[in-house]
């Protein structure tokens, strides 16, 4: 719950952080969105009866379980690098999202992201 926090902060400080200095923006910061966008399509064309787009997340999954397991050979934490995995791009994919909607509709700053600035 604490991981998730943090990273979902770090994806909503990002595109304030991007907007006061332009030159640190990079395309990399939205891969973490991409992933949740892809996801939640792919779920909506499971739904329908698509499931080819959610095996490309289940074969990025395994790559990930199988590229820990040989680092650490250990199952327990390859299953664990799936979820810190999943926690980690869901946590900043939607704060970036979030603060990049707020941006995009009009509000400050200090609205978008009031803690930051208490």
């Amino acid at each position: 719950k604490q991981f998730f926090k943090q990273t979902f902060n770090f994806g909503a400080a990002r595109p304030i952080l991007n907007k006061q200095h332009p030159n640190t923006s990079k395309m990399t910061y939205w891969f973490p969105s991409l992933f949740v966008v892809g996801l939640v399509c792919s779920v909506v064309f499971l739904l329908m009866g698509y499931p080819y787009f959610l095996w490309f997340y289940g074969i990025y999954l395994s790559l990930i379980f199988i590229d820990s397991f040989l680092q650490n050979k250990n199952s327990v934490v390859a299953g664990l690098s799936i979820i810190t995995t999943l926690v980690q791009f869901l946590g900043y994919g939607l704060g970036f999202l979030r603060s990049n909607f707020r941006l995009l509709m009009g509000k400050s700053i200090t609205a978008t992201f009031p803690k930051m600035f208490d």
